[in-house]
């Protein structure tokens, strides 16, 4: 989304925009990085800033991973793949992002998974044969950014044993 406004020239300004701009939800280096070229600022004034930001606490690439990886996995049952694909390119770190998955992975992944089978499966007519219910579920999940053992763990589950 591009800043519709004119330019600002002003440090001060800018200063108080990016603060606004990051109180309102985390935010990446890079999302606040474009939002202040967007302002019309140069490299060493950007630079600058979020310097600020990260100083002040507006800014934590790990506080920002965390939110975005938790909201993703809650939300849109996203799996840590597709999480860990999203994260790199907003130019997220990968210490950052490890860290934001570690938390999940015992149990919201899990429960995001079956979540995301079963609303599948509910949708599948049962009158497609068991090993296409099987594929169309399985391609599913894994569009969705899980491990085939994951998927097969959770399958297992769904039909008992």
């Amino acid at each position: 989304m591009a800043f519709k406004r004119e330019p600002i020239h002003d440090l001060k300004q800018a200063g108080l925009v990016a603060r606004k701009y990051c109180d309102y939800q985390e935010r990446c280096h890079s999302e606040v990085l474009k939002r202040l070229r967007d302002m019309g600022l140069g490299q060493a004034a950007c630079d600058s800033l979020l310097g600020e930001l990260i100083i002040e606490g507006y800014l934590s690439e790990s506080r920002f991973a965390l939110a975005y990886a938790s909201g993703k996995c809650r939300i849109k049952h996203w799996g840590p793949y597709k999480i860990t694909h999203a994260l790199r390119q907003k130019h997220v770190d990968e210490g950052c992002i490890t860290e934001a998955l570690k938390p999940l992975m015992d149990e919201a992944f899990p429960e995001a998974l079956q979540a995301l089978m079963t609303r599948r499966l509910a949708r599948i007519p049962s009158s497609e044969s068991s090993s296409e219910r099987k594929n169309n579920v399985w391609k599913y999940a894994n569009t969705y950014g899980y491990a085939g053992d994951d998927i097969a763990r959770t399958w297992a589950l769904l039909k008992g044993g």
